[in-house]
């Protein structure tokens, strides 16, 4: 199963641009879509929660972009080697069915810039920078 190829980008937490200067901004960041091709909204593994039994992850829509803790799948591969990387109920494939994308399947590249965050004299400002995001055609 093909990897879902969908990409955002993921702001700065205000907590974090409140403590942004111009010697240390700070940048958002774009998220890739862990799941195998899907409906419904993407997800990616922002940091794992052993203690919790789970991870954060990041999970968009065309609508809205959020945080959330989910548990682990659990599911274990047929021969109870590897257990599945994803959250519970995910949609698609577990994490050991899920291929990336062949790079043959890099169609184009698209031009985006990823917001810097600095705290300004009067107001916190956006300065973009270039980013170079490989997209890759469904």
């Amino acid at each position: 199963m093909i990897q879902c190829t969908a990409v955002t980008l993921l702001p700065a937490p205000a907590y974090i641009t409140e403590l942004a200067t111009p010697e240390r901004p700070a940048h958002a960041g774009h998220v890739a879509c862990e799941l195998g091709e899907h409906d419904g909204d993407h997800a990616q593994l922002l940091w794992t929660e052993d203690e919790r039994d789970g991870a954060v992850w990041a999970r968009w829509n065309t609508a809205s972009t959020r945080i959330e803790f989910r548990l682990w799948c659990g599911t274990l591969t047929d021969n109870r080697d590897e257990a599945c990387g994803l959250f519970k109920d995910h949609p698609a494939g577990h994490s050991w069915q899920v291929t990336d994308p062949p790079a043959k399947r890099s169609e184009r590249f698209c031009h985006t810039s990823t917001p810097t965050y600095t705290r300004g004299a009067s107001a916190l400002q956006s300065t973009p920078r270039p980013f170079l995001l490989d997209h890759v055609a469904r």
